[in-house]
């Protein structure tokens, strides 16, 4: 879904009208999330003692910033 989500913000970065940072900022971070779920999957992040905590943080870091670049590709759909 990390994936999905940050190759469709790059490939939209170029067509938007207003702030067109933001979905190129907003795809490089969630390709950078899917790298971080990949090395956790690979076991190249092994995780400590509090492990299920580490898990339950990244997921929620990575559904707080995708449901953050939601709202923005449809702020800007408004304008």
């Amino acid at each position: 879904m990390a994936v999905s989500l940050g190759t469709h913000e790059l490939a939209t970065a170029g067509r938007w009208r207003i702030r067109r940072w933001f979905p190129g900022t907003a795809g490089a971070v969630l390709v950078g999330f899917a790298l971080v779920f990949l090395a956790f999957v690979l076991g190249w992040i092994k995780l400590g003692p509090a492990g299920f905590a580490q898990t339950l943080f990244w997921l929620g870091s990575y559904f707080g910033f995708s449901a953050i670049c939601m709202l923005g590709m449809a702020a800007d759909l408004e304008t």
